[in-house]
């Protein structure tokens, strides 16, 4: 892994950082960085040692460097993350906005002192039995911080340290564009709420490499705009060789979708443990959707849903008949699953599309997946499988319902009927 040279650098503790672990040194952390913003750009080192502090912002043509041993560890006090220009949100512990050529690289650690922010968040989460966020429910919710926030920069680089215990996202690129992550440890506890690892929005241009990623939530989940905003789309992402521990799911899609996440290639991924794999989060009333996207060389063990792709997320409507289509309706289109193995799941690929808006033009091929329940369609028009085996315990391999165009070989025989007591309640966390 090569870094980019940088000719001048600034030692936070020249500026009066202390690394006892309880000194907040924002003020000396905000004083290097702009003090190398000034100079046009450089390096600002993180010396080994625990350096605590409240919410800082990165500018253009600058480089924070982690050396080993050093952790910069956030505040349990909201006051260090006030944003004033948006009362809704509090900025993040690492920040950057309108930056070029930025980037945090070395071998350190960033970590959020996430915990004390979750026992907060967790009481108010289960007064709304969970389903609070699912359901549009922010009145009286805690704020947290993110612990990484890039908003509308341009050539990024993130290598090789850890990003750890976030109290809400670890990593959020929004509307970003020539963004490299590389190398990088995203670890949050496995039942930390809201905890995404790396999630790209409305970005162009990301690859995501040689990453190991187990959080309490989505490890990467791509978004394109907010119900309620349109930040254009997300495209032309990249992920390999990376591995995915605990999460909600691997590699995901969804649920702010009124723009259209395309052209995304996923290969030689791992799964131990994660309770999805590949998921795609859409609904009706928002539009947006999810097309020319390619999945190669996945390996799961232990994921419950290798493959989850459901336009009725978060089970908000029972209504499955179909509506008028308009710009609020959500496409998937034009997918590749190859190589994909999967063992000791509980159900086979999910894929169920919106009477309006079938999901379309998928390929299957060359993969096997093992699971107690077979393989369901529901709602496809144009599904090609070749060489796959879905081998499971109990159960059709393949069950179809309201589907259109499905031509699979002899190895997955097809049967028609009513899909239903195949789908069960895969949403319960």
């Amino acid at each position: 892994m090569e870094y980019p040279e940088c000719s001048v650098s600034y030692s936070i503790d020249r500026f009066g950082a202390v690394n006892d672990g309880v000194t907040k040194n924002t003020p000396a952390i905000q004083r290097a960085l702009d003090a190398c913003a000034d100079a046009g750009g450089g390096t600002v080192e993180i010396p080994a040692g625990t350096w605590r502090t409240g919410a800082f912002f990165l500018k253009s043509h600058t480089r924070l460097f982690l050396h080993p041993g050093s952790i910069v560890l956030g505040t349990g006090d909201k006051a260090d993350y006030v944003n004033p220009e948006n009362e809704r949100f509090l900025h993040a512990l690492v920040n950057a906005y309108r930056a070029e050529n930025v980037s945090i690289t070395g071998y350190g650690s960033i970590d959020g002192f996430g915990k004390i922010w979750q026992d907060e968040f967790r009481v108010w989460h289960a007064q709304h039995q969970g389903r609070g966020d699912a359901l549009g429910i922010r009145k009286g919710r805690p704020l947290r911080p993110q612990l990484i926030r890039f908003e509308q920069c341009r050539d990024i680089r993130l290598l090789g340290f850890t990003a750890q215990n976030s109290a809400a996202w670890n990593i959020h690129l929004l509307m970003c564009e020539d963004v490299i992550a590389d190398g990088l440890r995203i670890l949050n506890p496995e039942h930390s709420l809201n905890t995404d690892g790396l999630n790209p929005q409305s970005c162009r241009n990301v690859r995501i490499t040689n990453c190991h990623i187990s959080v309490g939530d989505d490890c990467i989940c791509m978004k394109a705009g907010l119900p309620d905003r349109h930040y254009g789309a997300c495209e032309n992402i990249t992920v390999v060789n990376c591995t995915f521990g605990t999460g909600h799911g691997a590699i995901v899609f969804g649920n702010e979708l009124n723009g259209m996440v395309r052209n995304l290639t996923v290969a030689n991924c791992a799964c131990y443990g994660t309770y999805r794999g590949i998921r795609f989060k859409e609904r009706r009333g928002l539009g947006g959707g999810v097309e020319n996207a390619v999945f190669s060389g996945f390996v799961m063990r232990d994921v419950a849903y290798p493959i989850v792709i459901d336009m009725y997320n978060y089970d908000l409507e029972e209504d499955r008949n179909a509506h008028p289509v308009d710009e609020s309706t959500p496409t998937i289109r034009n997918l590749i699953f190859s190589n994909i193995i999967a063992t000791g799941a509980k159900k086979g690929p999910h894929f169920v599309g919106l009477p309006e808006s079938p999901v379309s033009d998928v390929f299957l091929i060359t993969s096997m997946i093992e699971s107690e329940n077979g393989m369901i369609c529901r709602d496809v028009d144009g599904m090609t499988c070749r060489s796959v085996q879905i081998r499971p315990k109990q159960g059709l391999p393949l069950l179809c319902e309201s589907t259109r165009n499905i031509d699979c070989d002899e190895l997955l025989p097809v049967a028609e009927g009513e899909v239903d007591a195949y789908t069960g309640k895969y949403m319960d966390t």
